[in-house]
This record gives structure tokens, C-alpha cells and sequence, in this order.
């Protein structure tokens, strides 16, 4: 998964998908190559229930 797809789940911006991620913010990064950054779906989708309140 892209971080644009990422952070369209997340429902926040690609520059606080960044940003998060280098604070350590988020789901676990995969580099691919030298520059390439893609996300693991299940990962992802671990964190956002981790990260959801409840009321």
C-alpha cells in the first residue's frame, strides 16, 4: 500500500503521513529500493483499529 493510500484511510494529509512516520507515528514503514516507502494492508488496518477511540 502507497502512503497516499495510507493516509487516505487514516484521513489525514500525505505531509502528516510523512511526518508521522518519521516520528515513528503510525504502521510499520517497508522501504522498497532506495527511495520507494509502501505499507503492509494488514499492518495498516492493525493500526487504525489499534488507534480508534472509543466513546
Amino acid at each position: 500500500m502507497t502512503r497516499r493510500e495510507w493516509a487516505a484511510l487514516a484521513r489525514i494529509s500525505i505531509a502528516t503521513a510523512k511526518r508521522w512516520s518519521r516520528q515513528g507515528i503510525g504502521p510499520e514503514a517497508v522501504k522498497v529500493g532506495p527511495r520507494l516507502v509502501r505499507y503492509r494492508r494488514a499492518d495498516v488496518e492493525a493500526w487504525l483499529s489499534q488507534s480508534e477511540e472509543t466513546p
